[in-house]
């Protein structure tokens, strides 16, 4: 009869199948978890680079602003819109000297407390008004004694893109009296130093005001600079307000997952923010993924193989089994059949005689 017993080497080899699938698992859990920490630890570190930059960038104008008024006076604002020329080119000339000391500012302006703009650092006639500008109307409706940062606007003076970085200056009774701001060029400041650090496919670096706004992005991304964005993790958690997090986050710009660090500015309204896509990140692990795959698709072929064989060659051995004890049982019988012809003859011979 057929032997239903379970054979020891079909549950050795499963037993073996089940070890090696579970060291796989294993060994593919703890690479994700290092990829991950090594991803998330990668943005991070590249964040405070670009976060340090931006700082030291805000300071080195702040600086710069700073130095110009101290060599201002009083009367230049009030009397800005008949200032001799003399005086004028004066002015002018410390700002294009202050400027060169800073690289990244693309023009210096200083303006009455109406927003006039009297003096600058391109050259450009007196008459521009900032009155309208919001880092204008901050500065001139409180006192300030940081400087003020605005979003990303287009300079009406330089003509180019940049952020705009300002400071108040008060008439000796406290009343304002104008402001000196700087323009420091999107590109000229930050996409030059961004490009050195070598992205890798789908990674962005942004910076970003306290409401979500972009101020930088790189690469750029057509007409989105100046773009409040909304409707993502990294949205919230830069409203959040935390000094620093990293999050995973699909970007509402290219809709592509990512690990995104970010990090607060310490002196000025600003956020930094890069991130790196998971589909990069992960690549390689995929590839253990599917190679895992591949093996333990071929460990299972070659365990339901090996079990079909050995089933088969059970059945095989099981099926001469059989057919010996039928023969042992059919010689039996001849034998006894034998033995019982030769009684029956033995007692015929009795007979007879």
């Amino acid at each position: 009869m057929f032997s239903r017993q379970a054979n020891p080497i079909v549950a050795l080899i499963w037993m073996t199948i089940l070890v090696v699938v579970g060291y796989l698992a294993a060994s593919l859990w703890h690479s994700w978890n290092q990829v991950d920490s090594t991803t998330r630890n990668r943005a991070v570190s590249i964040n405070r680079l670009v976060a340090e930059h931006a700082s030291a960038r805000l300071d080195q104008t702040d600086i710069v602003l700073l130095g110009v008024m101290d060599s201002l006076r009083a009367e230049d604002f009030s009397h800005a819109r008949r200032l001799p020329d003399a005086r004028r080119q004066t002015i002018q000339t410390l700002l294009k000297q202050q400027q060169a000391r800073a690289s990244g500012i693309v023009s210096m302006s200083i303006t009455d407390d109406s927003g006039y703009v009297f003096a600058n650092s391109v050259g450009t006639p007196p008459g521009v008004n900032l009155g309208d500008r919001a880092y204008f109307l901050d500065l001139k409706n409180g006192p300030a004694t940081q400087p003020v940062v605005s979003d990303a606007i287009m300079g009406r003076v330089s003509k180019k893109w940049g952020i705009q970085v300002a400071r108040r200056f008060d008439q000796a009774d406290g009343r304002f009296a104008g402001m000196i701001v700087a323009n420091i060029g999107l590109d000229d400041s930050f996409g030059e130093f961004y490009r050195t650090i070598g992205l890798e496919r789908d990674m962005f670096i942004t910076l970003r005001n306290t409401t979500n706004m972009v101020l930088v992005r790189y690469p750029p991304v057509q007409d989105k600079v100046g773009t409040v964005l909304s409707g993502s993790t990294a949205t919230s958690a830069v409203l959040a307000g935390n000094a620093e997090e990293v999050v995973v986050s699909v970007s509402p710009l290219d809709q592509i997952k990512r690990v995104v660090a970010i990090r607060r500015l310490a002196k000025v309204p600003v956020v930094s923010s890069v991130g790196i896509s998971l589909a990069v990140a992960y690549a390689p692990w995929y590839s253990e993924l599917r190679l895992a795959i591949l093996v333990v698709i071929g460990l299972l072929l070659a365990g339901g193989a090996s079990t079909i064989a050995i089933r088969r060659r059970d059945q095989a051995a099981d099926g001469l089994q059989r057919a010996h004890t039928e023969l042992q049982r059919t010689h039996d019988q001849l034998d006894q059949q034998r033995q019982q012809l030769e009684q029956s003859e033995a007692s015929l011979s009795k007979a007879l005689l």
